[in-house]
This record gives structure tokens, sequence and C-alpha cells, in this order.
């Protein structure tokens, strides 16, 4: 995978799933990781595994806190190249009508504003250092349609893709690709605390490979959308669901 080696790659929500997967992926190839998520102690664990790792504590809702993620990276390895702009949260199974403003403007703040603080500071210290770099967005299947129980998550994951393709309308001049990954049912250990076993089957059941995602499949997805591989790829999103999109109907 090609552009990827020497480069010094952000990941957010990278103490776990997804992201972690990424961070692991990234420095395989040759990256240099720098490993954000709020809970610093998930982020030393997983940094503590890879080369010449950061680990640095972020709440990606915190304007301040994303800026000094990115200070932080730029003081210690001179640049950014690389992001993986991932993390996030789910919302409990709910309706519109039954959604608390509280439980909405939290899924908000993280979901939908935390992708536009990071990419906004990754947009704005890649132009600095005189443009070129790649961004990847954690977006989801409800990001392209909706999800009648969980309609917070849906929104906020549909202003990802619109956030996505605007940035690399604004990115493309500097040389600085912008795209989203969509993933289905990934087997990540938040997606076995959430589902039970009846879900999980049933779920399964209508995704045409037969089986869940796994963590590396997905992660090998982000790292070629941020490689050079994908050097004339921008504003679009990967679906890497098996298939269940597909054939939804």
């Amino acid at each position: 995978m090609s552009g990827l080696q020497d480069k010094v790659a952000i990941v957010t929500g990278g103490g776990s799933g997804i992201g972690q997967g990424t961070a692991e992926r990234l420095a395989a190839v040759g990256a240099t990781v720098v490993v954000a998520d709020l809970d610093l102690a998930a982020a030393q664990g997983v940094a503590a595994e890879l080369p010449g790792a950061l680990a640095v504590q972020a709440d990606v809702a915190d304007e301040d806190a994303v800026d000094r993620l990115f200070d932080a990276t730029v003081s210690t390895f001179g640049r950014v190249d690389l992001v993986h702009n991932n993390a996030g949260i789910t919302e409990a199974d709910t309706t519109v009508q039954d959604l608390s403003l509280a439980d909405y403007e939290r899924t908000q703040a993280v979901d939908a504003r935390g992708v536009f603080l990071v990419l906004r500071a990754a947009l704005r210290r890649m132009v600095e250092q005189g443009g070129g770099g790649s961004i990847v967005n954690t977006a989801a299947l409800v990001g392209l349609v909706g999800n009648s129980t969980q309609p917070a998550y849906t929104a906020a994951k549909h202003a990802v893709i619109g956030l996505t393709r605007v940035a690399a309308a604004n990115g493309g001049p500097h040389g600085i690709r912008v795209n989203a990954v969509c993933p289905g049912m990934i087997a990540t250990p938040a997606l076995q605390t959430l589902l039970d076993e009846e879900t999980k089957a049933r779920l399964t059941a209508a995704i045409p490979l037969g089986r869940a995602g796994t963590v590396a499949e997905l992660a090998a997805s982000v790292a070629w959308l941020l490689s050079d591989d994908a050097a004339y790829i921008t504003g679009t999103h990967l679906v890497v669901d098996g298939g269940f999109l597909a054939c939804a109907m």
C-alpha cells in the first residue's frame, strides 16, 4: 500500500474497536500513529504496542481539546499527513417522538460536531504545511439510509457524509483528499455488547457474505482510502458491509 510509509497519522477513537484496528494497520505499513481517545489509558495501551506511537487524551466534542491534539502531534512529529476521523458514540434505541433533547445533543456533539472539529483542524494544519494529505471520516450505513430506532445517530451520520463532500471540495485545490467509510456490521467489542444473539443472527442472515466484517477488514479499507493507491478518489463514501445495503430490499 503506497504513500503511507513515514507518514504521521492521527486516529481518533483509537483506543478500541475500529480506531484501534486502523492504528494497528497504519503502523504495520510504516506510518507513525497518534492514538487519540477520550479514555487515555486505552489510548496508551494501544500506543504502547505500536512503534514510535503517541497517545493523546482528546474529547473530540471540545474545540480546545481538538486543537491540543493537533498541537501535540505537530510539536512531537512536525506535521500531520493522515487522519482517520473516527471517534463516535451510539444512542439507545428510541424514536424521534421519544428522544430527549439531551440525548440528541449528546450524540450530535460527538458524532457531528466532533467530526467537524477534527476535520476543520486537519484541513487547517494540512494547508499550513503547504498542502497534501488524506482524511477519512467514519460515517455509517445510517448516513445513507434511515434507521427508525436511531434518529440522532442517523442525523449525525448524514451530516458526516455532507461534510465529507464539502470538505473534499475545499481541500482539493490544496491536494487534500477527504472521503468517508460506511461500515456495516463489524465485529467490534461494542457490537458484542449492544446486540443480543437473536439480533446478531437476524442481521447476519441479511448479509450476502453471511457474516459480520472484521475490524481488520474495515481498517484495511480505511488505510487504502488514506493511501496513494486511492489518489484520485475524494468526496465519496466507501460502503463496507458485506453486501447488506445492496440487498436490503
